[in-house]
């Protein structure tokens, strides 16, 4: 959702129209202005420029937009409410900068007047991108479908997604069922009696696509 707002000097906001994404972060020391080093120019030095910092939410990744600020400084920052930001009405302010959440530097925007014509956004790293959506897929066990009574045989789940950190579930229908490990990847399984029993593993990632998923496998145990 676009989102706008108008910076009078160090410490006015006004007119924060269209949304909510855009927040000012106050210094824990107090006052108004954070002391963010130069990302531009004085190459070897470590020149420090008072500036007024704004939290962005946004999906893929939090972001910092950072303005070096004067009193006199007059600015209007529109937010496309993704990725692309706008300035107008620039007054006393030649840069702003765009950091990640740790104010690690990813880009910069160049306003009109000191490029001579539109603004330019000059780009040193990829901006915060979401984490790969994770998936569990086909589950498959793995082991003896014949084991014989009364013996430990192994078990084996799996699956197909991406998913890391996913937890495993052992069940059986036969109610003496000895487990090794029951919630690990891979367990020993102690059947009961010569006869038919299914075995069944539950895979679960909280927010992974398809999860929880089971499989069940048929055994005949001798």
């Amino acid at each position: 959702m676009a989102e706008s707002l108008t910076l009078h000097g160090a410490k006015d906001i006004k007119r924060h129209i269209g949304g909510t994404d855009i927040t000012r972060i106050n210094p824990k020391r107090g006052g108004d202005t954070h002391m963010i080093r130069r990302w531009w120019g004085g190459a070897g030095k470590a020149l420090y420029e008072p500036c007024v910092v704004f939290k962005v939410a946004r999906t893929a990744g939090e972001l910092r937009l950072v303005v070096p600020i004067k009193e006199s400084t007059r600015l209007t920052i529109t937010y496309d409410g993704t990725d692309g930001f706008t300035f107008t009405g620039a007054q006393s302010i030649d840069r702003i900068g765009v950091f990640d959440s740790n104010l690690s530097f990813c880009e910069e925007y160049l306003l009109p007047h000191i490029v001579g014509g539109k603004q330019m956004k000059r780009t040193v790293k990829a901006l915060p991108s979401p984490a790969p959506a994770q998936t569990i897929g086909t589950v498959t066990i793995t082991g003896s479908a014949t084991p014989t009574h009364a013996v430990a045989s192994t078990y084996t789940a799996s699956i197909s997604g991406t998913a890391t950190g996913e937890t495993y579930a052992w069940t059986s229908n036969d109610g003496s069922v000895v487990f090794t490990a029951q919630t690990a990847k891979s367990t020993d399984v102690t059947f009961s009696a010569a006869k038919s029993f299914d075995l069944t593993v539950t895979v679960t990632k909280a927010g992974a696509t398809g999860s929880p998923k089971s499989k069940t496998l048929s055994v005949t145990a001798a």
